[in-house]
């Protein structure tokens, strides 16, 4: 059984889609990108892989997601849209693998977003052990400081202090 996505993907160009939803793109393949509030173009489409990325918001991907975040849909929902508007007949054939897959697909990004979180929580804790070390050096080296210095590194220390007691872990 053919693979609903690779498909849609294989078939419509992102250049075509694009097009389709009313989008002006210019002869290099920039189009203003309707994530945020762009004025200039900031969106480029590719049309070797047929994606997409946005140099502004950092957001890219397939036809399916260029549809999925345009128009707020799932991605089971955008091919639906794009087998529908480009009349592909792909869906009905395709129905339950098309199903199978997109609850593959929710696993796996599941997945992804439980390691952004983690990697976001371990660069966190390094951040605070690090302040951590450097409050540790400060009170270990401040009684050999020179008076007019000691200020300075009370100052320092504060700030420390509070950087260490706002960061969320």
């Amino acid at each position: 059984m053919i693979d609903l996505f690779n498909e849609i993907k294989r078939v419509l160009t992102m250049r075509e889609v694009a097009q389709k939803y009313g989008f002006e793109i210019d002869r290099k393949g920039w189009i203003v990108c309707p994530l945020h509030n762009d004025h200039k173009p900031s969106l480029k489409l590719y049309p070797n892989d047929r994606g997409w990325y946005c140099f502004a918001c950092g957001i890219g991907g397939s036809v399916i997601d260029f549809v999925s975040h345009v128009f707020k849909l799932s991605a089971i929902e955008a091919a639906k849209k794009l087998n529908d508007d480009f009349s592909l007949g792909l869906y009905n054939e395709h129905s339950t693998s098309l199903q199978r897959q997109w609850s593959g697909h929710e696993r796996l990004m599941q997945q992804r977003n439980l390691e952004k979180q983690e990697q976001k929580r371990f660069e966190a804790e390094m951040r605070l052990f690090a302040l951590i070390d450097e409050e540790n050096y400060l009170k270990e080296i401040y009684s050999s400081l020179p008076e007019h210095e000691k200020g300075y590194a009370l100052g320092w220390l504060e700030d420390l202090n509070y950087q260490i007691l706002s960061m969320e872990v």
